[in-house]
């Protein structure tokens, strides 16, 4: 089938209407995320150990004490220690990375920076608890701060909907030439 000339003008002209209302659309909604990751890893003081404690048997601790660390974090009320510390603004999100490594995401529309740090506070204060509770030796080995700002483009969904509405619009004009010439 062939497309008439007044189709392709119809086709060429909503195309560039659909393009520009989708990026002027979307370029409302622009934002910016700003986050703060912190990097921790997980440790176990030796001194506190047995002499016959083996090294596998310590990394095995560590990993599965990691779990009890992510644990913590998904409890509610840590949640609302966390807004109350830094501000309901924020929201984080904790993860493993590897065995006994972590990474704690907090995302916010204002400048991020010192909030994974407070984070990574709050867990040393279960951490603490919790070795005086039980007399275990575990520590942050090691903590480190990052911080990432990213602005969602808007470009690409505004193509993909063009090209939707013009696949979308190309089925229309041909099922009305079938329809016509039948």
């Amino acid at each position: 089938m062939k497309f008439k000339a007044w189709q392709g003008w119809i086709l060429g002209l909503t195309a560039v209407a659909v393009f520009l209302g989708s990026v002027a659309y979307q370029g409302h909604f622009e934002s910016t995320e700003n986050q703060a990751v912190a990097f921790v890893s997980i440790g176990l003081d030796q001194s506190k150990l047995p002499m016959e404690t083996s090294s596998y048997e310590i990394l095995r601790a560590t990993e599965h004490f990691s779990d009890i660390v992510l644990g913590w974090t998904a409890e509610p009320s840590f949640a609302k220690d966390f807004a109350q510390a830094v501000g309901e603004q924020y929201s984080f999100s904790a993860r493993r990375q590897e065995k006994s490594n972590l990474l704690f995401t907090v995302s916010g529309p204002v400048e991020t920076e010192g909030t994974a740090i407070t984070l990574v506070s709050l867990i040393k204060t279960h951490l603490a608890e919790y070795n005086a509770a039980t007399n275990a030796g575990y520590t942050i080995a090691l903590e480190r701060e990052t911080m990432v700002t990213s602005t969602t483009s808007n470009w690409r969904s505004a193509a993909g909907f063009t090209l939707f509405v013009l696949l979308v619009e190309a089925v229309l004009l041909a099922g009305f030439e079938y329809a016509r010439r039948r």
